[in-house]
């Protein structure tokens, strides 16, 4: 009895199609930006609002990235360690610095104001997203370093793996990029500044 991928390889053999080996899909309401490959790496991309209504579940993490590299967790999102019983650990569990993203000066982009409110927030969108079944370029941009203005571009094919390009326009000063604990060669990070 053949099995669901003899069948699917079969299937798209027989109808002349080449098999895909990276999906790409923007989910517009969410604001995320999400592809997968047949290898089994997959990459989430930050580029929606800062949260719905107070945006109080929100986290301050615009262009934020979570990958995984052959099924294997890589670059992760640490997540929300409490809400009420300590106020000092769910701040720093949802500021920028937790997040694999970047500051600017060590500061956040969006600063909280209680538990479940902020006082500032960094809207993302997406500017652009091209793709085929082999290559994706996205870009994506927020305003919470304004009047900077942060711009992520991932750039994946085929056969050359995962490039995270950062550009900060109009800051002078220093920038830091974050990716949790991991920050190793699979992923190439160019971090530079408008007009250098």
């Amino acid at each position: 009895r053949p099995s669901l991928r003899q069948h699917r390889s079969s299937t798209s053999r027989r109808d002349g199609r080449r098999e895909t080996s990276l999906r790409v899909h923007h989910f517009h309401d969410s604001g995320y930006v999400v592809a997968h490959t047949r290898g089994g790496d997959r990459l989430t991309f930050d580029v929606g609002r800062h949260g719905f209504r107070n945006a109080g579940h929100a986290h301050a993490d615009a262009l934020a990235i979570t990958l995984s590299l052959s099924g294997t967790p890589f670059l992760i999102d640490s997540g929300t360690a409490t809400y009420t019983m300590d106020p000092a650990l769910r701040n720093r569990m949802r500021d920028t610095a937790a997040h694999n993203t970047l500051t600017v000066d060590r500061r956040p982009s969006a600063i909280p104001r209680g538990a479940f409110q902020w006082a500032t927030r960094a809207n993302a969108s997406l500017s652009s997203l091209r793709r085929n079944p082999q290559f994706v370029v996205a870009e994506g941009v927020h305003d919470g370093f304004a009047p900077a203005e942060h711009r992520r571009t991932i750039i994946h094919s085929q056969h050359t793996g995962w490039l995270i390009v950062d550009t900060v326009e109009g800051v002078s000063a220093p920038i830091d990029g974050r990716y949790g604990e991991a920050m190793i060669a699979a992923v190439q990070s160019t971090l530079t500044r408008g007009g250098d």
